[in-house]
C-alpha cells in the first residue's frame, strides 16, 4: 500500500534531494517556445543567475517580475490553466498521497481532520500533484524552486516536500495541483512550459 501520510514520512525521507530526478525548475515557468522573446529572456536570466539567487515564493510573485508588455503579448504564460491551482501550506500538511501509477506522480486520497490542508479548504481528494517546491544545496548555498512532480516516484516527491525546512528559510511548502476535470492537453502544455534548461545546476 503506497498510501502514507506526509507527516509520517517527513521523519524518514532523505533530505539530500538532488537532480538525478526529472529536473526541477530553474524558474517557476520556463517558456517552451524557442521563438518567443519571453523564452529568450527566461533563458538569459538562467544563464547569468548564480546558484543561490532564487527562492520561489509563489506564482503571482514570480509573474510580477515581468513587464506588462510580456503579460499582454504572452498571457498564457502568466496564468495557471483552468483546473490548476497553487496553495502554500505549513507543515505538517495533513495530506495522504498515493501513486497515480509507478513513477507517474501522486494524487490526494485523504485529508487529515484538523490538518493544515483540510483547514485551508482548497485541496480535494482526487486532485493530482503537478509540482512542489524543493530545496537544493550546493556547498554553502541553496535555492528553493518549484519542481514538476508528474514523472517522479512517490519517495522522491515526499523527499522534495520534506526538504522545505525552516533551516532553509522555508515556513511553508508551495504545491500545485490539478483537478481531475482539468483539460489534459492544457495541463501537459503547462508542464512543458515549466521544464528547465539543460545547463541548470538542478540537472547536475
Amino acid at each position: 500500500d503506497e498510501t502514507i501520510y506526509c507527516e509520517m514520512l517527513f521523519a524518514t525521507c532523505s533530505l539530500g534531494y538532488t537532480a538525478a530526478l526529472t529536473p526541477p525548475l530553474s524558474s517557476p515557468i520556463h517558456l517552451a517556445s524557442q521563438a518567443s522573446r519571453l523564452a529568450a529572456v527566461a533563458r538569459a536570466r538562467v544563464a547569468v543567475m548564480d546558484f543561490g539567487d532564487f527562492f520561489y515564493k509563489g506564482f503571482e510573485e514570480w509573474a510580477a517580475e515581468y513587464p506588462e508588455e510580456d503579460k499582454i503579448n504572452f498571457p498564457e504564460y502568466f496564468k495557471l490553466p483552468d483546473g490548476v491551482y497553487e496553495v502554500a501550506l505549513e507543515r505538517p500538511l495533513g495530506i495522504a498521497f498515493e501513486e497515480v501509477q509507478p513513477d507517474q506522480g501522486v494524487l490526494v486520497t485523504d485529508l487529515v481532520d484538523g490538518g493544515n490542508a483540510k483547514l485551508d479548504g482548497t485541496i480535494q481528494p482526487g486532485d493530482i500533484l503537478l509540482a512542489t517546491t524543493a530545496i537544493k544545496v550546493i556547498g554553502a548555498r541553496f535555492e528553493r524552486k518549484l519542481i514538476p512532480a508528474r514523472t517522479l516516484d512517490f519517495d522522491t516527491i515526499m523527499a522534495a516536500i520534506a526538504s522545505n525546512e525552516n533551516r532553509w528559510r522555508c515556513n511553508d511548502v508551495i504545491l500545485q495541483f490539478h483537478r481531475p476535470s482539468a483539460d489534459a492537453d492544457e495541463v501537459m502544455a503547462y508542464l512543458n512550459r515549466i521544464m528547465i534548461p539543460k545547463d541548470s545546476p538542478w540537472r547536475s
